[in-house]
């Protein structure tokens, strides 16, 4: 059975129950020729020099974080990243998507460079994840493309989605990680926006949400003070990275005689987001809380209830 996709686009398995060696070499094929010749879209923007420069270093940031982990990442070019004035999703506004169907990321122009930079390493990593697609079971709506991206799962009928919040929570995590790497490394790329941002940061002081929380001075990555009030911009998904926090901890407390550190442990989701083994996990999570508790991870709505059913672990 012909079950893996060539890494030569973002897809790394087929579940098509039905579907011939045959059928699967050419939907493979079409991909590859999507990820190999992107489409230009309308109102696509030619790229700045500034654009492609963080578009380079989110590549090469993500796949370095891949190598670490000891597996082979899927490179992106530049031609797969379209920049456009808006990126919109149904009627809301978002600064970037990435579309398995045509192997492209969409970015929402930015007058910042750290901005684009964030948006490019937050979609790359969504492209560079486990990917796999399915045919629906009725075959009427032909191919599901988002059957799995990282940890994230639907159901076969395709009405149903699992570890959406922890996926995410995972693919922040990573990003805020990768661009405090490259700010510190690669500094003399961004070295402006961040010497400004880091001023404009000392000159606000302490710094709330919409919600009136605090926002940690290091996950605000963009800040400017020039109309007088700080305007800015900050790590996403805050909520869920905390409660990603809180599992790794407390699976540390119970597998210090496996692992060494929460680091350790926090490596092996990484490790699963990026070659799609979630077994792996949740033989960790409820070999140390009960069966059935990874599974309730996986069906979390919401930050709350996320939250909610790790507090309770």
């Amino acid at each position: 059975m012909l079950e893996s996709g060539p890494k030569g686009s973002s897809f790394n398995k087929i579940i098509a129950p039905g579907f011939s060696d045959d059928d699967k070499r050419v939907v493979l094929g079409d991909l590859k020729e999507s990820f190999e010749n992107p489409p230009k879209l309308e109102g696509e923007l030619e790229k700045t020099p500034d654009e492609e420069k963080a578009i380079e270093l989110a590549n090469w940031i993500t796949s370095q974080i891949i190598r670490s982990l000891g597996l082979d990442p899927l490179e992106i070019p530049s031609q797969n990243v379209k920049v456009l004035s808006t990126v919109e999703i149904g009627d809301r506004d978002y600064g970037g998507e990435m579309e398995p169907l045509r192997q492209i990321l969409k970015l929402e122009r930015s007058d910042s460079g750290l901005v684009t930079l964030v948006r490019t390493i937050h979609e790359m990593l969504h492209m560079k994840s486990f990917g796999a697609f399915q045919t629906l079971p009725d075959n009427s709506s032909g191919l599901d493309f988002n059957a799995r991206s990282g940890l994230a799962i639907k159901s076969r009928d395709g009405f149903q989605q699992f570890f959406w919040r922890l996926n995410e929570a995972i693919t922040e995590y990573l990003t805020r990680a990768a661009y405090h790497f490259v700010a510190q490394e690669r500094k003399e790329v961004f070295s402006q926006e961040l010497a400004s941002t880091e001023e404009s940061k000392r000159d606000v002081g302490k710094v709330v949400d919409d919600n009136g929380e605090d926002v940690p001075t290091d996950d605000i990555y963009f800040a400017t003070t020039e109309s007088g009030d700080l305007d800015g911009k900050s790590f996403v998904y805050r909520k869920e990275r905390q409660v990603f926090d809180l599992l790794v901890s407390k699976l540390y407390e119970r597998l210090k005689s496996v692992f060494e550190s929460e680091d350790d442990v926090r490596e092996q989701f990484y490790i699963a987001y990026f070659s799609g083994n979630n077994r792996v996990l949740a033989q960790m999570v409820d070999g140390s809380f009960g069966k059935g508790t990874f599974r309730k991870i996986g069906e979390t709505r919401t930050a709350k209830e996320f939250e909610r059913v790790v507090d309770l672990m």
